[in-house]
């Protein structure tokens, strides 16, 4: 017996290589006749197929409709479900790979003008890992003979990667590599969205078009990956939604700041208008969309009135403005420092903070390795040694603390108070009160940790898992 769920897909499937006769639809699923025409009225009601237009009622042709096309895809995908034995999804973390030169900065790289430690937004979108604002579902699905044809590559990626053997057979770096290519394309989707919602609300004030954070991310996507905007925004937590929300900013920098091509969902155009409505929906702020205005030219197809963003008129020194820009709300989202959530302090006082720590490093590192004596303190830097080594090799790792102290274990010279604020002061040219300042914000952060009886002597915490400046 045919249920009513079969012979609809197989009438539909039927009508997915082209329109057909009601003859040709029963010779093509082998259905009975009265079978074929009871479902082919119910799925012209429920507007799966519709009939196409002739001249006579004889012979009319059905033709599938895209929800009829929807519902083959759905029935197939579970059918592929069914029939192939591994299935894994992964929720892909909306991480960025952030370029060295802005984690410990020469004392000049903010020097927009002179600095190359600067990158484009052109260099960053096609030299790092993109980033999408909530989390993307990768779903891998492959039978035995999928499996036997892609282990090659998953060895190469394991070795790599620095993956054992009991390792997980698709590991998540894995896959997130394989889905770059559509993670940048989901970018793209996204800054479309956001100019057509600026182009629309800009053009007929209605309540539904505004350009708001929400409404930019509200739609769904799948291309072998699954983004849900809709659910995930009813479902995230306040914090991830805030963060969110700088990240959809930065991708939003880059990409109006870029010459950067992804491909020809890409090629569109800026006005000054769409992009004032996303300052008016506090997506952006004035202040970092000015260097697109100061880009804006006369379009000869519109009224005069009506300026475009010309990337040719973007200078070198607005583009690295709109980077760190970018850079700035990526930071305020966390992504500077994975897992981590947050940063606790501003990007204003990191700026400040980065090069004191540079020259503060570069010093501990001329200096020679001293013995230590003291048991307690050889106790303290088993016991942080072990938090790092945990963090490499998991939790479970079992460390024998007291072994390790009976070893002989060195650490890096004292600083001096006095010696720092002067390095500091001459080297960065910043006056010694400001020096001072800053080498004490460090001591709270736990970067400096004063020596035990000696408040004028600090100890680099080259381990502490408390630093907020990454």
């Amino acid at each position: 017996m045919i249920n009513w769920k079969n012979a609809k897909i197989r009438i539909l499937q039927s009508l997915s290589s082209g329109p057909k006769t009601w003859t040709e639809i029963r010779k093509a699923t082998s259905l009975s006749r009265p079978v074929v025409s009871e479902h082919l009225k119910a799925l012209l009601k429920s507007e799966h197929i519709e009939l196409l237009p002739s001249e006579s009622k004889r012979g009319r042709r059905y033709s599938i409709t895209s929800k009829g096309r929807e519902e083959v895809i759905r029935a197939e995908d579970a059918k592929f479900s069914e029939e192939n034995l591994f299935l894994k999804s992964y929720d892909l973390r909306a991480d960025a790979a952030i370029p060295g030169s802005l984690k410990l900065p020469e004392p000049d790289v903010y020097d927009l003008e002179k600095s190359e430690g600067v990158p484009t937004p052109e260099h960053i979108l096609s030299h790092f890992h993109p980033v999408f604002p909530l989390s993307i579902r990768a779903l891998v699905r492959l039978n035995e003979n999928g499996r036997f044809s892609i282990e090659p590559y998953l060895d190469r990626m394991k070795r790599r990667y620095g993956l054992y053997e009991s390792e997980e057979w698709m590991y998540e770096n894995i896959v997130h590599t394989m889905a770059d290519p559509m993670i940048r394309k989901f970018c793209e989707v996204l800054v479309e969205r956001a100019r057509q919602l600026c182009f629309h609300h800009y053009q007929e004030r209605t309540k539904a078009n505004v350009p708001s954070f929400d409404n930019i991310l509200k739609f769904n996507f799948e291309f072998l990956l699954r983004y849900e905007g809709e659910n995930q925004i009813r479902s995230a937590t306040e914090e991830d939604l805030s963060a969110a929300k700088d990240v959809v900013a930065g991708i939003l920098l880059l990409y109006l700041g870029s010459e950067y091509q992804g491909g020809p969902i890409m090629g569109f155009v800026w006005r000054e208008p769409e992009i004032l409505e996303l300052v008016k929906s506090d997506v952006l702020t004035k202040e970092e969309v000015q260097p697109l205005l100061n880009a804006c030219v006369k379009l000869q197809s519109e009224p005069a009135r009506l300026l475009s963003v010309s990337l040719r008129s973007l200078s070198e020194k607005d583009k690295k403005e709109l980077t760190m820009c970018a850079y700035k709300r990526f930071y305020r989202a966390g992504l500077f420092r994975p897992g981590k959530g947050r940063p606790r302090i501003s990007w204003e006082e990191r700026l400040e903070l980065l090069p004191v720590m540079e020259v503060i490093k570069e010093t501990v590192e001329r200096g020679p390795m001293i013995r230590v004596e003291n048991e307690e303190e050889k106790l303290a830097i088993v016991k942080e040694q072990s938090v790092i080594v945990k963090k490499i090799f998991g939790e479970k790792t079992r460390i024998d603390l007291e072994e390790l102290a009976k070893r002989d274990l060195y650490r890096k010279p004292s600083l001096k108070r006095i010696d720092i604020v002067a390095e500091c002061s001459c080297r960065l040219g910043i006056p010694t009160e400001k020096a001072q300042h800053l080498l004490d914000r460090l001591v709270e952060l736990k970067v400096l940790v004063p020596m035990t009886g000696n408040a004028e002597s600090y100890q680099w915490n080259a381990y502490s898992s408390q630093w907020d400046l990454q």
